[in-house]
């Protein structure tokens, strides 16, 4: 068995990655590792998951909580010894996250949590389509489009549902839309995994954001979206449920 680490640059991360290091008795081996053991928060999940897309079916991923929000690790520190416990049986228990396969000028890319469209230059203009058919003509700040898991971060903030982590599903929402009598859209939306979004941009600049991600393009024609087949491998923590997760984030003690 081989791993690697990909891990937040603190000093509580720094050592419980050492402490790893002397307990495990797997290779290490940061170019193909059959686990990845994350350790920090959820930014450092999707620094894994980039460092790792072109071998993601082929990876599992323990995540280990010493970040801040954090709701895509599964322990913390304190439960060592029953990540090391799973890691021992013969068929752990998974889960697994989908995630959103996008393509623009010929370039495919992926993104566990969100993708967004704006113009930093002027008012986002841009055509929308479901399955080739024309949806709509929006107007604002852009487009942002979550898959479940990611629904809990930038979309949530935008007035987007939150849903569930075992859905298969994408949902657009548009960011601060310039509604008029003659400018009308529906936001936020869902949609099933069977459908293809495509955003033709109507401005020149284009800035693409995913996963701590940008790029900046000029002339981009348009910008294919769909739930990808491939998903994300995570050793999973069977005591955490999705309702407590949204409670204790969001929630808490009343």
């Amino acid at each position: 068995m081989k791993v690697s680490f990909v891990y937040k640059r603190d000093l509580e991360s720094i050592k419980l990655k050492e402490q790893l290091i002397e307990t495990l008795t797997y290779e290490i081996d940061e170019e193909n590792p059959d686990i990845v053991f994350t350790i920090g928060g959820d930014g450092t999940v999707l620094d894994a998951i980039r460092k790792y897309k072109h071998i993601l079916e082929d990876v599992l991923f323990v995540t280990i909580h010493t970040g801040n929000l954090g709701f895509y690790t599964e322990f913390l520190p304190n439960q060592l010894d029953d990540v090391f416990e799973l890691l021992s049986k013969n068929n752990p228990s998974v889960k697994t996250y989908p995630l959103i396969a996008f393509s623009y000028d010929g370039e495919e890319e992926i993104a566990l949590n969100e993708l967004t469209l704006s113009d930093q230059h002027r008012v986002f203009n841009a055509e929308v389509y479901v399955d080739d058919l024309f949806l709509m003509h929006v107007r604002g700040n852009g487009v942002c489009v979550a898959s479940p898991t990611g629904s809990t971060a930038y979309n949530k903030s935008l007035g987007g549902a939150v849903m569930d982590s075992d859905m298969n599903a994408l949902q657009m929402t548009v960011i601060a839309p310039f509604q008029t009598a003659k400018s009308r859209m529906i936001s936020p939306l869902v949609f099933s995994k069977h459908r293809t979004i495509t955003i033709k941009p109507q401005t020149r600049y284009l800035d693409i954001t995913f996963d701590r991600m940008i790029i900046s393009k000029e002339n981009v024609k348009e910008v294919t979206i769909n739930l990808s087949d491939k998903r994300v491998r995570f050793l999973s923590n069977d005591t955490l449920k999705f309702a407590n997760r949204i409670f204790e984030k969001f929630i808490g003690e009343i």
